[in-house]
């Protein structure tokens, strides 16, 4: 397959850059990573406590105080998808500079989802979902564990001391956020007429009920898997779900780490992943912020 090449006319005199794997020291095609036997048992477990704890927790709230719930449900929602276009941009970044054996669990996944097989989520639903929360793989020593789980329980635990429900609404929401990142790429590429088949039927109906909204669309999704592996840096359309001005950024960013690029070399990942952690620390900051003086 022909590299993908970038002739910037505006750079004179330079030769065009080749964003090409064959950069890429020691890459060899390696299968997803599934889970079997014990090790599957525990993390569907992890799991439904997920499922559990979000839609309970939102529940609570809505019993509760039924305007802090539309606040969480909300502000969770916006925060998420946010952050999501940031760590997709480190995604793409990935596909152009780390070999397949350096991918955690979901980038693989996600990586082979782009290139090699399109029904790779569905095939390895659990291990995909469950990563959004933990990596299968590196377990309490991935860096999406530390984010979605020990720092959201720090901070659920810091507003409980204002009021329980401020606690509960905040971990809960920001966790069903996260699931429903987590599933609604299955959603797209199933195939319609069987998505009843393959969905819960509230899963379904909420869904749906989205792409009618068009907070959710399959169409507009599927124009970001135009560009294929002799074009890697012609990624277009960074969100699964709409926010206002919500590609504006990461098609900033992408256009900045791509200068960044030298074959063989990893320097694209390091730069988006700070700003990642810089995003996070913000976000999550201003939305403690948000629930204390609105609702203390």
């Amino acid at each position: 397959m022909a590299p993908s090449v970038v002739t910037d006319s505006a750079i004179a005199g330079t030769p065009p850059v080749s964003y090409s794997r064959d950069a890429i020291p020691n890459d060899q095609q390696l299968p997803a990573y599934t889970l079997t036997g014990l090790r599957r048992a525990f993390f569907m477990a992890i799991y439904v406590t997920a499922v559990v704890v979000s839609f309970g927790g939102i529940a609570f709230s809505l019993f509760v105080n039924p305007l802090l719930a539309v606040f969480g449900v909300v502000t969770a929602y916006l925060v998420n998808n946010y952050a999501f276009s940031i760590t997709h941009v480190r995604y793409h970044s990935s596909f152009i500079e780390l070999p397949e054996s350096k991918m955690e669990v979901l980038l693989h996944t996600s990586f082979i989802h782009h290139y090699r097989d399109t029904e790779a989520y569905h095939k390895t639903w659990l291990e995909s979902r469950v990563s959004y929360f933990v990596d299968p793989k590196d377990g309490i020593f991935s860096s999406i564990f530390l984010a979605m789980v020990p720092a959201t329980l720090i901070i659920s635990a810091f507003l409980y001391t204002y009021s329980p429900v401020l606690g509960v609404t905040y971990l809960s929401t920001i966790w069903a956020a996260q699931l429903l990142q987590g599933s609604i790429h299955e959603w797209y590429h199933y195939p319609k007429r069987r998505r009843l088949e393959y969905f819960h039927p509230a899963t379904h109906y909420f869904f749906t009920f989205l792409e009618k909204v068009r907070i959710a669309d399959g169409k507009r999704h599927s124009y970001h898997h135009r560009h294929q592996l002799h074009n890697l840096q012609d990624v277009e359309l960074w969100l699964d779900l709409a926010i206002p001005w919500g590609d504006k950024l990461p098609t900033y960013l992408w256009k900045k780490v791509l200068k960044l690029y030298r074959p063989g070399e990893i320097r694209m990942v390091p730069a988006i992943s700070i700003l990642i952690y810089f995003t996070y620390v913000f976000l999550h900051s201003l939305l403690t912020f948000g629930y204390i003086q609105l609702f203390a």
